[in-house]
């Protein structure tokens, strides 16, 4: 493990992110979209970003970066997917509920 710098930790919650939990290694926080997010420092060139979509859910790893600062990117771009498909959604089905058979 190693330790997660005040620079990425303050870019982090300039970002209208809901800060769960922090470590020296790691911060954990939730998106505006409900979705929980965790930056952890493996070593001094990697920084795994994990994901999980609700709280009691286990995490996954989302994606792989040299710098911790970069899973803004990755993050911010998952959240503007996520209003898209949202969008569409409500667009064609409205309130109804999908009824699927198999």
């Amino acid at each position: 493990m190693c330790r997660l710098d005040e620079e990425a930790v303050s870019v982090f919650s300039v970002c209208n992110f809901k800060i769960v939990k922090k470590r020296e290694h790691y911060i954990e926080f939730r998106s505006e979209s409900g979705q929980y997010w965790c930056v952890y420092m493996e070593d001094e060139k990697v920084a795994l970003l994990l994901h999980r979509h609700h709280c009691n859910d286990k995490y996954h790893v989302h994606y792989v970066f040299d710098d911790p600062v970069k899973a803004i990117t990755e993050i911010l771009q998952h959240e503007r997917y996520l209003k898209k498909r949202n969008a569409q959604k409500d667009k064609l089905l409205g309130k109804r509920k999908l009824e699927l058979v198999f």
